[in-house]
């Protein structure tokens, strides 16, 4: 095994060394070609953030085809690419040519910028006036609010506020005691004003006797005013409800740091003691691999996966090493590999087990009744399906075993003598 690993490590190395020297010729050409473009004084194509050359728009030439009709390429109005003129076509196609290499090789050659070194990507950033972007800095804040505020700011695991909901729940218990005394003594006064006929206009129209109807005219306004002000208090109530409570260590490293820096005067932080009443501020709720992902590295520091998706030092918004941020990108990449690998492994080690361990047909059906059973706890817990999703995707999960079952038996039987 040893010489044939080494023989496909130094093939490896040989595509690399080649792809490398492709890659650098295609640049020296295209280099060369902008060159002979700026002495002709043909403008080169602008080029965006990344450093990749935009594509002329639609209904969009160069300056060159638009002054000279006779140019050797021309932009089409509809699709935005070269096509050629009315010159000669062996300078058209080269024309062409160099223009599609120098267009793969500058997206090819920035879009790998995470590979290459650490150096060589502070060279970059520089050369397209990346390293300008400004980072927070929450030590660079001044003590107190200011940097309680920037410390919340910094990372959507920390977005998060009480929602009062004893408060609320207590004003709308008020509200609605309130509201139902003005709703009996509007009752009451109908009842009076059914007993009077002179009252009769004031049920059964809207047109009222000018300073004659004070009583029900205030009554009216009283109940408009209280209600108007418990519907919104119900509203915005419900809206904080729906928001979702923060995970549990989101609010632990909230308090943690409020309790090693007590940025405000004693007593000023006591909400930070309402756990339960918090509420996340992110506007997304994290899957259910993404909180296993996160609990690993909370609670398991020496992880590898922590290591991986940890932010680099110069990119932290704090001095503070008891404080962890994560990347996205990279935290999304672990998520996505664990559910495809959960997936694949769902759909597959049935299928191998069934095939390459010999079994009799009653193993063969409680394994298959075993990851169908997982498979819809799955369905239920990780993707929070609803019954309908749950039921359609089991049924076709126990569909395909179905199926890979009875082609095993079919060919158990046609292998069986006769």
């Amino acid at each position: 095994m040893a010489p044939v690993a080494a023989d496909v490590v130094g093939a490896l190395a040989k595509i690399v060394r080649k792809l490398k020297e492709l890659r650098t010729a295609a640049t020296k050409r295209c280099n060369v070609a902008d060159e002979n473009r700026a002495e002709q004084g043909i403008p080169l194509e602008d080029m965006d953030e990344s450093g990749m050359r935009n594509r002329l728009a639609s209904g969009q030439a160069s300056g060159s085809a638009n002054d000279n009709p006779d140019s050797p390429s021309t932009t089409s109005g509809e699709s935005g690419t070269m096509t050629p003129g009315n010159g000669e076509n062996s300078e058209s196609q080269v024309s062409f040519v160099k223009t599609t290499w120098r267009r793969l090789s500058g997206g090819f050659g920035t879009g790998w910028v995470f590979w290459k070194s650490a150096e060589e990507q502070k060279r970059i950033k520089r050369e397209r006036g990346h390293d300008r972007f400004l980072r927070e800095k929450i030590d660079e804040y001044p003590d107190g609010f200011s940097r309680l505020a920037a410390f919340v700011n910094s990372d959507n695991d920390f977005a998060m506020i009480r929602s009062f909901s004893y408060c609320h729940t207590r004003l709308l218990l008020q509200l609605q005691v309130e509201v139902t005394e003005l709703e009996k003594a509007l009752f009451t006064l109908d009842k009076k004003d059914e007993a009077n006929p002179a009252m009769k206009y004031r049920r059964v129209s809207t047109k009222h006797k000018e300073n004659s109807d004070t009583e029900h005219t205030k009554l009216m306004s009283e109940l408009k005013t209280k209600l108007k002000e418990y519907d919104e208090t119900v509203q915005k109530f419900v809206f904080l409800k729906s928001l979702g409570p923060p995970p549990e260590r989101n609010h632990y490293s909230y308090f943690n740091w409020i309790w090693r820096n007590k940025p405000l005067s004693k007593g000023y932080y006591d909400y930070i003691y309402h756990a339960s009443d918090f509420v996340s501020l992110s506007g997304s709720r994290s899957s259910y691999f993404e909180e296993l992902i996160r609990r690993h590295i909370t609670w398991w520091r020496g992880s590898p996966i922590r290591k991986w998706i940890k932010i680099k030092e110069e990119e932290m918004p704090t001095l503070d090493q008891s404080v962890s941020y994560y990347s996205p990108s990279r935290l999304g990449g672990v998520v996505q590999v664990l559910m495809v690998s959960t997936i694949m492994g769902v759909l597959l080690i049935p299928v191998y087990l069934l095939f390459l361990v010999p079994m009799s047909h009653l193993m063969m059906a409680i394994t298959s009744t075993a990851f169908i059973f997982l498979f819809a706890i799955i369905m239920t817990v990780v993707a929070e399906g609803r019954i309908y999703e749950i039921f359609v995707g089991t049924a076709t999960y126990a569909a395909i075993l179905i199926m890979f079952l009875g082609n095993i038996s079919q060919a158990s039987l046609g292998s069986r003598p006769n």
